[in-house]
């Protein structure tokens, strides 16, 4: 069945507007960004460590905004928000947010270029993946977010969930669990757990606690493009939560979910006893 979510009320930070804005603008160091390394990217942003950080800890994640820099900062801000109340009702729920995104002033040409070269991911490297750099002129309204995060931990698999027709062709009837190809090779994973029941066993009870999650109607249009990142302690961490600005989605079937976290289960446990191997992102790399 499908659910329609209230409307989200805009953050009361950002109707006090400019003189904020601005400020916030003012904050951001381009220095601050690691350039010398690859920067882990999806459709729309991309993740790039904190060259201040020497644990590699934190990082920050950065979008262009072609169109309408004003949105898609509401949209931010919202997100940061619904993440906020997500964690204080849902203890042990995991994410990677750590700041409110800013609205920083345009790096100079020379940042710009080194922000593209540096794009990694399936079929996003390109030199205009933050805009093209041909006449570029830095403005304070041409349009980058960025938000300060956690570090990703390493080796880690990120985890999927598809929903589909079956033979009664009726959508999210059934259920596949995949693994992302930017996820760890499986061999290098298992090797970097230390103790297999251990880890088992932490990721039965994270699964629980996010089904628990998807069943809060609140949090529940994380069911749409349904993810996670699992460390290798078992841990879950709940990623691309610009899922919680759906406001219409389709959930899934007791049938397609019930699929999802057992294929999920059953996967893990391929993994963990060498039976299930994938090549995750060493399979790109290859191709570079």
């Amino acid at each position: 069945r499908s659910t329609q979510l209230p409307n989200l009320l805009l953050p009361a930070f950002y109707d006090s507007a400019a003189s904020e804005l601005q400020f916030r603008r003012e904050q951001f160091d381009w220095n601050d960004l690691d350039l010398t390394q690859r920067a882990s990217c999806g459709m729309t942003k991309c993740f790039f460590a904190s060259a201040r950080d020497g644990g590699g800890e934190e990082g920050y994640l950065i979008q262009h905004s072609k169109r309408n820099q004003t949105k898609t900062y509401e949209k931010w801000q919202r997100i940061w928000e619904r993440a906020e109340e997500l964690t204080s009702n849902h203890n042990g729920i995991r994410h990677f947010l750590l700041d409110p995104p800013l609205m920083p002033v345009d790096p100079p040409l020379e940042v710009l270029k080194k922000l593209n070269a540096m794009v990694f991911g399936p079929g996003r490297t390109n030199n205009h993946y933050f805009g093209k750099t041909k006449r570029y002129r830095a403005t304070p309204n041409v349009g980058f977010i960025v938000q300060r995060v956690k570090a990703a931990p390493t080796p880690s698999l990120i985890s999927r969930c598809y929903f589909f027709g079956g033979e009664k062709k009726k959508k999210g009837e059934e259920g596949r669990f995949k693994l992302d190809d930017l996820s760890a090779s499986t061999d290098k994973f298992r090797l970097a757990v230390s103790d297999e029941n251990a880890f088992m066993s932490t990721f039965e009870t994270e699964l629980r606690r996010t089904i628990k999650l998807l069943a809060d109607e609140r949090f529940s249009s994380l069911w749409k493009d349904f993810q996670f990142l699992l460390d290798n302690q078992g841990r879950i961490h709940h990623i691309d939560l610009d899922r919680m600005e759906e406001r219409t989605f389709r959930y899934p079937s007791k049938k397609g979910a019930k699929q999802c976290f057992d294929g999920a289960l059953s996967k893990l446990a391929g993994v963990m006893n060498g039976n299930y191997t994938f090549a995750g992102i060493e399979k790109l790399e290859k191709k570079e």
